[in-house]
């Protein structure tokens, strides 16, 4: 394991310091993008800092699918659009109540990217990755303002407070457990192999939507679709989640051992 130091803020830079007119430099430390990226493929590296992380530039890493690149802040990580990519390796994203904002490309490959945060996450850039796994109480994902390239997205470790994302390849949902909304975003089609929980399910895109393998939990269902199926014995109401009604130019099917009604 390879860890960079952490100070109050850690900056990750091309060679401008930019806490050298600050005051309390001592809490501070600053890395640049060679020294990190110069670290062997073989180990597991961390970034980390107590308050901030603060990239000021894009990292290209070396670490294979059998190790990983963490980076840690305890209240925010700051992308400012730069990205993240290694050959294989995992990659994490943590941070507190701060969030994850303009999250630039990562790239994985066929590993795991996990975002873990009880703030906001937002992204500028595309997420290529075997499976994504979106962390954090309460944590609010806004991912669908890029078309990412994932297998697998899997957001049920904790309950979010919303989700939103795109994948115009498709995707198998391992799981979706939301106090708000969810938007599901795809041309392509969308599977699952466990159920997705959230006040109200948009399907978005003009893809294909096979969510009837397992027992889902949706108070409102939307969708605009090429063709649906859906389940959740607890009963939903068609309604308006953003998109307004049922609108598929195939085939609809609605299964559910409770009440159905409808709004839009």
């Amino acid at each position: 394991l390879v860890g960079i130091p952490a100070g109050d803020a850690t900056a990750i830079g091309d060679g401008t310091n930019p806490f050298t007119d600050q005051n309390d430099d001592i809490n501070n430390y600053y890395a640049t993008k060679g020294a990190i990226e110069a670290v062997s493929g073989g180990t597991d590296v961390t970034l980390q800092a107590t308050h901030d992380v603060i990239f000021e530039t894009s990292l290209s890493m070396p670490q294979t699918a059998t190790h990983s690149v963490s980076v840690i802040g305890g209240n925010a990580v700051t992308m400012a659009s730069n990205g993240i990519s290694t050959a294989g390796g995992n990659l994490t994203l943590q941070a507190g109540a701060g969030g994850i904002s303009n999250i630039g490309t990562l790239n994985v490959g066929s590993g795991t990217v996990t975002l873990n945060t009880t703030g906001t996450a937002t992204q500028m850039g595309s997420i290529t990755a075997g499976t994504l796994d979106l962390q954090g109480a309460g944590g609010t994902y806004t991912l669908n303002t890029q078309d990412n390239v994932v297998t697998n997205v899997k957001a049920n470790t904790n309950t979010l407070s919303s989700l939103k994302f795109k994948d115009n390849a498709g995707f198998a949902v391992q799981g979706i457990t939301t106090t708000g909304d969810t938007t599901l975003d795809s041309s392509g089609t969308v599977t699952q192999t466990a159920a997705i929980s959230a006040a109200g399910l948009e399907l978005k895109g003009g893809g294909t939507f096979q969510l009837a393998s397992v027992n889902n939990t949706v108070t409102k269902l939307a969708a605009d679709a090429t063709a649906l199926q859906f389940k959740a014995n607890g009963g939903f109401a068609i309604d308006t989640v953003n998109t307004a009604g049922v609108t598929t130019t195939g085939d609809t099917t609605l299964d559910s051992s409770g009440t159905v009604t409808q709004t839009a």
